[in-house]
């Protein structure tokens, strides 16, 4: 072990393989309790050689900290890790651990460019792991972790994996990509090895000339769509509500819900009942009384009232009092959907025909259900 050296923060140790940066609570004191900044930041790319760095925060720090409400942006090369204080202190088990140790260790080692398949990697990937002594410690709240890409031939198709390790398989996880700052971003639920990733999916029925080729590469290169099976994806076939639901759920990255049995029409087992679930729970999709309908192919004014509802849920969007639209067929769609199409076309998410109809009754493709979504994902900035 080299001695320490003393730098603005703390000090650096280099320990079994891992440079250590010891915060100092006589040295950053100061800047926690400055009302004018939000967060407290810790770089750890320049504190040394190894592979393996690691951020050792007092309890006492954590806790001033906390008290002056701020969060944690750690970074380390082009990842970086942000949470407010208070998500190292909630799990009731962990807070005995941390007393104890007296300190909290989060260490970000770098496993360099991996293989995957058909994976492309445009980031390292990096295990994090946070400790209390020897004791690992499990979080409650999500951790936002964001990487820089900078390798990507279309970074709309990267995304976030982690690394399962009792498959040995690397899982996509989500990600919001900023285009602007090549980053992309996920709320971690849990500490493992993870990685930036491009992944390109086409399907032999979606030709490079049909018109919504785009929507349909990008959104399932992201997991967001699925195929029939691993070639077609029958862009021409009408959506069902129950495969709308599945495709909402996953569009927002909501977890399936155990079924309850809400609906006389929808059994349990199905294949679709937990994605219907998850939908019901979040007030996406509503049914009519004790009926889902999942088998029903969905009219496009049913679709445009579930994508407002999700794309509210992603940006906060208050739906405006607009009554009518100016769809040479307005009087043709149900009273209870005219004003949330309205808004929907106002915002450029729902589209009419070149004859100026909107089709209320008329039923989704899935290509079509592929291209509102992306326009809701891209106008909230997810894509």
């Amino acid at each position: 072990t080299k001695p320490a050296q003393e730098v603005s923060q703390g000090k650096v140790v280099v320990e079994n393989d891992t440079t250590i940066l010891t915060v100092d609570e006589a040295k950053v004191s100061k800047d926690i309790k400055d009302t004018s900044k939000k967060e407290i930041q810790f770089d750890l790319t320049d504190i040394g050689q190894t592979s393996a760095k690691a951020l050792e925060i007092p309890v006492s720090v954590l806790n001033l900290i906390a008290e002056n409400n701020k969060n944690i942006t750690v970074k380390s090369h082009e990842i970086a890790l942000q949470f407010d204080a208070k998500t190292l202190a909630i799990p009731k088990e962990t807070i005995d651990l941390i007393k104890k140790a007296g300190v909290v260790r989060l260490t970000i080692e770098d496993r360099g460019k991996q293989t995957a398949n058909s994976l492309v990697p445009v980031s390292k990937a990096y295990d994090i792991t946070i400790k209390a002594g020897d004791n690992k410690i499990k979080i409650d709240s999500p951790v936002k972790l964001t990487f820089e890409v900078k390798d990507a031939k279309d970074i709309r198709k990267v995304g976030v994996y982690y690394l399962n390790e009792v498959t040995g398989k690397w899982e996509y996880v989500g990600g919001k990509v900023d285009r602007k700052a090549n980053t992309v971003t996920i709320e971690a639920k849990h500490f493992s090895t993870y990685g930036a990733f491009e992944y390109n999916k086409e399907f032999k029925d979606v030709p490079k000339d049909f018109w919504a080729y785009d929507v349909i590469n990008v959104l399932a290169s992201r997991h967001i769509i699925k195929g029939m099976d691993d070639d077609n994806f029958a862009p021409n076939a009408k959506i069902t509500r129950a495969q709308f639901a599945a495709l909402m759920i996953r569009a927002l990255g909501i977890e399936e819900k155990p079924y309850k049995g809400e609906f006389e029409d929808v059994k349990e087992g199905a294949w679709y009942a937990n994605a219907i679930e998850a939908a019901y729970q979040e007030g996406i999709m509503l049914g009519d009384g004790k009926k889902m309908r999942p088998d029903d192919p969905i009219t496009r004014e049913e679709m445009a009232a579930v994508i407002m509802r999700v794309y509210s849920k992603l940006t906060g969007y208050k739906e405006e009092n607009i009554g009518n639209t100016t769809f040479g067929d307005n009087n043709k769609i149900s009273q209870w959907a005219r004003n949330v199409v309205a808004n929907a076309v106002k915002l450029g998410i729902v589209k009419g025909y070149e004859d100026n109809t909107f089709k209320p009754k008329g039923n989704a493709t899935k290509a079509e259900a592929a291209a509102m979504l992306y326009r809701i994902l891209e106008k909230a900035g997810n894509i």
